[in-house]
């Protein structure tokens, strides 16, 4: 068996070798840097579904505010004040503000629809947030829509038929939710 000396002037051919070659270092370098691309691909799907996640909650916040207003004046809702066909809601917010305040129920629903819309459209929380409340054929029943602007359609929360949920157009470029809300007379 050859013996190796670790002198400069010696050279064996006939030495195992030692260390790693070049190649070797390359594929183990060419392997971690596709891992690591996963990786990073991983987490910026994750930080897009938070923010997706976010929207949604905000949504269906939003979705729920305007339903517990609907209940609260059941007379408003009976009498359809509180449909709203999209835009900005005409009416003063701040008329029925106040412990003081007595509001008749078409002050109070214009109030409602005015505070509620100006929430939805006029701040960051959707990104170009749009709504509509729509009656239903059921007596007293009505169904909220919010959309805004972001990458998939979203199903409604409270019932699966597909027949009027998120008419906005551009379906493919807008998320929505909706709410059926039954308002008892």
């Amino acid at each position: 068996m050859p013996v190796c000396f670790k002198q400069q002037f010696l050279c064996c051919s006939k030495c195992p070798s030692q260390g790693f070659t070049l190649i070797e270092v390359l594929v183990t370098l060419l392997i971690l840097s596709i891992g690591f691309l996963g990786i990073a691909g991983m987490q910026s799907l994750s930080l897009q579904q938070a923010h997706n996640t976010y929207f949604l909650t905000q949504a269906d916040l939003l979705l729920r505010d305007m339903a517990d207003r609907m209940r609260n004046n059941v007379e408003g809702a009976n009498l359809g004040l509180y449909i709203h066909e999209g835009g900005v809601a005409g009416g003063d917010a701040s008329a029925c503000l106040g412990s003081a305040a007595l509001c008749s129920v078409d002050q109070m629903a214009a109030a409602d629809l005015a505070e509620w819309t100006d929430r939805l459209t006029n701040s960051d929380i959707l990104p170009d947030g749009k709504a509509t409340i729509a009656s239903l054929d059921t007596p007293g029943g009505y169904l909220i829509t919010i959309s805004w602007r972001g990458k998939k359609s979203v199903h409604d929360i409270e019932h699966s038929s597909g027949d009027d949920e998120c008419i906005f157009g551009e379906i493919n470029q807008r998320s929505c939710l909706s709410l059926r809300v039954l308002i008892a007379s």
